[in-house]
């Protein structure tokens, strides 16, 4: 979404301010080539950087940094600070933001320097912006706050627009969407003042961006097709994929796929006809997505190369290692696993490589600017030599007019001679002295250097030898990691599916949140003739040691309902208490593990509707015309138990139509968050679920997700998260 919005500004800005056809090029080239008059130079590389600027950025850059150095030789202010700002867009077309923002920089010392105080406002406003796109977001808003308070002292509209909208994009990249969305209104405010149809547009696409990052899709819509509205009127051709592109993502959003590929491959069409890579790189990555999620790899993998491809055109680095592991994820699913890994291995290495890139730039412009310091001294003592050569010159002249003067003071002269002799061999004396004192220093200094040295060259080693260690330690996390993974696989691939759920009980959702990768919450379907069994169970511990225990209570409850005559719940659970005690081998002794399962269980007779009920710790909720009515659970686990009973209690429930039900572990009212970091509690959990119930289920379960996340805010989340929930 970054990318497009830069395309989509610098192109308007860009149609303001060029206007030249490339066709002209290969002239201007060659009258440049011929001509060494300054102002024809000047007029040339103007003209080439104005050609090259919208079909090759590079080349307009090359031409643009060559004219700057054209001006500086001539201290030729004229134009210079447009110029400036004009190669800063320029980076900004290509990505290039650091580059950019140092030529927004020096733009404003320009124009400061020419007292155009309302250009460098308009820089600025542009530069905060800039730094919004390097993470640079405290300085972003120094830079921007006294710029809102003068544009509004001034009057300034334009300026103060640009501003606000600058600041929306640093609290965004910031994840503040409230903040965000404030300066996007008094953007907004702003461009319907003064009418700008570019504003509106650009504002009306962000807005919707920040409302499909919150989930709230149907608004984000809306201002999508605002802006598109505003595209159209303008025959904005590029801005317009924009919103476009973004109603996409908002359409994945709500799952409503077929909508989704209708307007991505729209996008794809209109990128084709303007030779828009970007856009079809991100049209092509985002149908990956869809067909990935209609589980339609081969379709899904042909986008995703595709998108990959572009990605390569574009010269993208950054996007490389995004869509290599794109790829990577549709190998796993296809079961490929050897493509999934060298994929997989491909995203970290550019991963790296972007990283050492960066660096050698870095070193690079170090270099350069040690290099300018070393000619700056050189010509700097060149014009002392001239200066010196000048006033020898001058001496002689001055000498001969006063020869006669000089040779009547001789005599005069001979004993002040002879007394400054003296002093200077006593001085060359002192010197002497010292120069033995600091030779010494110097000995003492030298061998200070050797010491350092072999120190520096031992703590190279150690830092060698931790690498290594490093490199180790990665490596094995990875294959651990790596293993873990394969295991959730093993671990969701036996949870009932979603269709077997929906064929029993077509109203209904699972919410499934795992504190780790492999979770120690499960839950169980099993439907026999008549009867439907179903179950959430919450086991000891959570990621590896939780999911070996789910993994042993999911075997053995299918095994008893398999093999024993059983003809209640509360019989399930005294079987399954006794055979985890076997395969635990607990026998009540002190230092044995206690490690076992808190459970709810219920079985129903579709053709009475009798609920039947039994639970370890975790409670039954039923909700029947807005009222919340608890079936309690025994007060002892699936496992040894000081105070364990001999059977756990059985009830029974007349269900009725539009009854709601509610089975969960303990991990959604156990979580801390709020605003003072307390737990949830009960109370509130329940007084959750009667807001919601008479909500659709989907609806349901998204509004307690979206909600544990909001409580957890800045909390870790302490365990594995389990509730269901079924409407009759």
């Amino acid at each position: 979404m970054k990318t497009f919005l830069i395309f989509s500004i610098i192109f308007v800005l860009s149609s303001e301010i060029f206007s030249q056809k490339l066709s002209k090029s290969d002239s201007l080239k060659l009258k440049l080539s011929q001509t060494t008059d300054y102002q024809e130079r000047k007029k040339l590389l103007k003209s080439l950087f104005v050609v090259y600027h919208r079909d090759s950025t590079e080349k307009a850059i090359s031409y643009g940094e060559e004219l700057i150095k054209l001006l500086e030789s001539k201290n030729d202010t004229v134009g210079y600070a447009k110029l400036l700002s004009n190669i800063g867009d320029t980076y900004t077309r290509i990505e290039k933001m650091q580059q950019s923002n140092i030529y927004y920089e020096k733009s404003v010392v320009a124009y400061e320097k020419l007292g155009d105080s309302v250009s460098v406002l308009r820089i600025q406003a542009w530069l905060g912006y800039g730094y919004s796109l390097t993470a640079e977001y405290d300085r972003g808003i120094k830079l921007l706050i006294p710029v809102l308070q003068a544009a509004e002292r001034k009057n300034l509209i334009d300026i103060s627009m640009q501003a606000n909208m600058s600041m929306a994009f640093i609290y965004r990249e910031m994840r503040d969407y409230e903040t965000t969305q404030k300066f996007f209104e008094k953007t907004l405010e702003f461009a319907l003042l003064k009418k700008d149809s570019f504003g509106l547009g650009v504002v009306y696409n962000q807005m919707g961006a920040i409302c499909t990052m919150q989930k709230k899709y149907e608004n984000a819509i809306d201002f999508y097709n605002k802006a598109i509205a505003i595209y159209k009127e303008m025959k904005d051709e590029i801005g317009i994929l924009s919103p476009y592109h973004d109603i996409g993502l908002a359409y994945i959003g709500l799952k409503q796929w077929d909508k989704a590929i209708a307007t991505f491959e729209f996008v794809l069409k209109r990128a084709a006809e303007i030779k828009s890579f970007y856009y079809a790189s991100g049209a092509h990555s985002n149908l990956s997505n869809v067909y990935k999620n209609l589980k339609n790899y081969p379709k899904a993998l042909e986008h995703a190369l595709l998108s990959k491809k572009y990605v390569q055109i574009t010269g993208n680095v950054s996007n490389y290692s995004i869509i290599y592991t794109q790829i990577a994820e549709i190998y796993n699913f296809m079961g490929n696993y050897k493509e999934a890994y060298n994929n997989l291995e491909r995203a970290y290495i550019l991963d790296d490589s972007i990283f050492n890139d960066k660096k050698s730039k870095q070193i690079a412009e170090m270099q350069t600017k040690y290099e300018t310091e070393k000619k700056e001294i050189e010509i700097s003592k060149q014009k002392l030599i001239i200066e010196n050569e000048k006033f020898k010159n001058t001496g002689l002249i001055a000498g001969f007019g006063i020869v006669l003067i000089i040779l009547g003071i001789i005599l005069y002269g001979y004993k002040e001679i002879r007394r400054k002799n003296k002093l200077l061999t006593e001085q060359k004396e002192e010197i002497l002295s010292i120069n033995t004192v600091l030779h010494q220093q110097k000995e003492e200094i030298i061998v200070q250097a050797e010491n350092l040295q072999q120190m520096n060259e031992e703590i190279h080693s150690q830092i060698e030898a931790l690498q290594i260690l490093k490199d180790e330690i990665e490596e094995k996390n990875r294959n651990i990691t790596a293993s873990i993974t394969y295991a959730k696989r093993i671990q969701d691939a036996i949870l009932p599916p979603k269709e077997v759920i929906n064929e029993i009980f077509p109203q209904n959702f699972v919410l499934y949140l795992p504190r780790d990768i492999v979770s120690g919450d499960f839950y169980w379907f099993r439907k026999i003739e008549n009867w439907v069994i179903f179950a959430a169970a919450d086991c000891t511990g959570h990621g590896v040691p939780g999911g070996f225990m789910s993994m042993l209570g999911y075997a053995f409850l299918n095994e008893i309902i398999r093999r024993k005559d059983v003809r209640q719940v509360n019989e399930v659970l005294n079987e399954l208490r006794k055979e985890i005690k076997t395969a635990l081998r607990q026998t009540g002794k002190f230092d044995e593990a206690k490690d076992g399962m808190d459970i709810s269980l219920c079985a129903i007779d579709l053709t009475t509707n009798i609920l039947q009920f039994s639970g370890a710790f975790n409670p039954l909720y039923l909700i029947r015309e807005n009222q919340l009515i608890e079936t309690p659970a025994d007060k002892m686990p699936i496992g040894i138990f000081v105070k364990e009973k001999s059977s756990f209690t059985h009830n029974e429930i007349k269900i009725q139509k539009n009854d709601v039900i509610y089975l969960f572990s303990d991990g959604y009212h156990s979580q801390f968050g709020g605003e003072n970091g307390t737990k949830l509690m009960t109370k509130n959990f329940k007084q959750l679920l009667l807001n919601i119930h008479a909500q659709p289920l989907d609806a349901q379960r998204d509004f307690l997700e979206n909600y544990f996340h909001s409580w957890k805010n800045k909390c870790n989340q302490i365990d594995d998260v389990l509730v269901l929930g079924i409407k009759f």
